[in-house]
C-alpha cells in the first residue's frame, strides 16, 4: 500500500516528508501503513481495535476504505463508518457520536 503514491499531487506531501523523511521509501517500511497490518495480522492476541470513519466529501475518502479492506484480508477486525461529509466538526460530530453507540461496549455496573 503505497499509499503516498496514490495522491501524487496531494499539498500535504510535503509536510508528510518533513514527518517521514522521502516518501519514495515509505512503501515497506516500518511508516507503511500495510506493513502496520502485516505484524499485526501475525499476532491476533495483540490486535487493537480499530474504528474507521470517512466523510465521502473527504479527499483521502478512497484510502480509508482500502484501509478497511486490507484489513477484512488480513482478518483484522476493524469498524468502518462512512457518511457524506467533509473533513470537519459537522463530520467528525455525528462520527464520534456514531462510534459511541455501536462501537463501545456498555460499561458493566
Amino acid at each position: 500500500m503505497a499509499i503516498f503514491n496514490l495522491l501524487p499531487d496531494d499539498p500535504r506531501r510535503q509536510e508528510f516528508s518533513l514527518l517521514l523523511g522521502d516518501l519514495g521509501k515509505v512503501a515497506g517500511s516500518e511508516h507503511d501503513p500495510a506493513v502496520w497490518l502485516e505484524r499485526a495480522a501475525k499476532n491476533p492476541l495483540a490486535q487493537p481495535r480499530l474504528f474507521i470513519s470517512t466523510g465521502r466529501q473527504e479527499d483521502i475518502y478512497p484510502l480509508s476504505g482500502m484501509f478497511h479492506a486490507a484489513c477484512q484480508k488480513l482478518g483484522i477486525q476493524s469498524k468502518y463508518y462512512e457518511d457524506d461529509g467533509g473533513h470537519d466538526w459537522f463530520l467528525w460530530d455525528r462520527h464520534i457520536r456514531w462510534f459511541l453507540g455501536n462501537v463501545l461496549e456498555p460499561i458493566p455496573h
